[in-house]
Formats: structure tokens, sequence, C-alpha cells
């Protein structure tokens, strides 16, 4: 009589490889969803427009887009506060940052030098009570953004 464990212990199917594909798929659809801002994570920093900037309270930490109009030295420049469109373009606004940072801090993409009039420009940082914008990171993305 034939003994029913002949090949061994019965194993139970393998169930890694769907569960890492299902995890997978739902991390790809929300880095989707918060790389287009439909959703944001608690605690992460919003990217501000004109009214939005000009309205922020003092020591609030914030973001903004700017194109640059003017440099001083290599820790302060002025530029104008972009706003992202429909079409997933950027267009001035009427107002316009301050934007102030520490020399010794180093750009996260792009290089110091990089700063200058017409570079698109993004800082994250704390507002003060005069709304100058005290910068922790910068960020040139002059060839990652259109400007009309």
């Amino acid at each position: 009589m034939r003994d029913s464990r002949q090949g061994g212990p019965r194993k139970s199917p393998r169930r890694e490889g769907p569960i890492a594909l299902i995890i997978g798929v739902i991390a790809i659809v929300l880095l989707y969803l918060y790389a287009n801002h439909l959703i944001t994570i608690p605690g992460s920093i919003q990217i501000s427009t004109g009214p939005q900037f000009a309205s922020a309270a003092a020591g609030s930490q914030t973001s903004v887009i700017c194109e640059v109009i003017s440099t001083s030295g290599n820790t302060s420049l002025e530029g104008y506060v972009l706003e992202q469109a429909n079409d997933g373009s950027y267009q001035r606004t009427s107002n316009i940052v301050h934007i102030v940072w520490a020399a010794n801090q180093k750009v996260t993409l792009g290089r110091n030098q990089d700063i200058q009039q017409g570079a698109v420009v993004q800082a994250n940082g704390h507002v003060d009570a005069a709304k100058i914008l005290h910068a922790d990171q910068l960020t040139v993305i002059t060839n990652f953004v259109i400007v009309k």
C-alpha cells in the first residue's frame, strides 16, 4: 500500500510573490497621488501660492517656487512667486519673495552658482515677521519646469 506521505511533507502554496506585487502596486499609486499633489503626507510642506505666502504666519514652515529677479551675494535672492497652472506649467505672480540662507548651505539639486537671475528655485524654510523666507533647503529646478 502506498503511503500518502511518499513525496515528503506537503507544503502550502507560496504567497510572497502576489503579496509583494500588491504592495508594489499600492506604493506606485500612492507615489503618483503624492507627486501630483492629490494627497499629502501629514506634516509635509505644501508649496505656497503667492497669496498663501503673503498670509503665512511668522514662524510657519513653508515652501515656495520662484523665478529669481536678483541675488545679493551668495546668501539671498528676490524672486517672483510662481504658481502651477492647470497644464503643469508655472506662471509668475505679482508677489515677490525675499529668501535668505546660510553662507555654508549647499543647494540640494544644482549648484550654488546656478542661483542667478532667471533661475527657478524651490525654497523650503521658515517665514519671519517681515515675510522673509529663511531657507533650510534650496533646489534649482530651472530645467524641470516651464514658466509661461
